[in-house]
């Protein structure tokens, strides 16, 4: 039987966190239940029903307020984290976010099409 081993540089963390990341220089943080809970697996399917639809009002919001006079100089972003609907991953992500120490995982940045920074 042939081991296989990953090279170090495609290894990820383990669980792989869900999430998104928007650059801003006031970074919002949210826990949402985007995707189903998994016995087998961290998250499972994205749910039909609330799960998808609070990560884009939360994004189309930033949008606005952005692309508005509301906050002149000021661009807000987010770090949006999915807690898979499962206390504990949530409480564990939560934790890890207000300790500052979320790491990013693959890929990190998912930027919003309609969003612009400049720095």
């Amino acid at each position: 039987m042939t081991e296989w081993t990953v090279p170090e540089q495609f290894e990820l963390p383990w669980p792989m966190k869900k999430e998104a990341v928007v650059e801003g220089d006031l970074v919002l943080g949210g826990l949402m239940m985007v995707h189903e809970r998994e016995d087998t697996i961290t998250c499972g399917r994205v749910m039909p029903q609330g799960g998808v639809q609070a990560l884009e009002t939360m994004l189309y919001t930033l949008d606005v307020i952005n692309n508005s006079t509301l906050l002149p100089n000021i661009v807000l972003g987010a770090h949006i984290l999915d807690d898979c609907d499962k206390d504990t991953y949530g409480l564990e992500m939560a934790v890890d976010f207000i300790k500052g120490t979320v790491t990013p995982s693959f890929p990190r940045v998912v930027p919003h099409p309609l969003h612009c920074t400049s720095i």
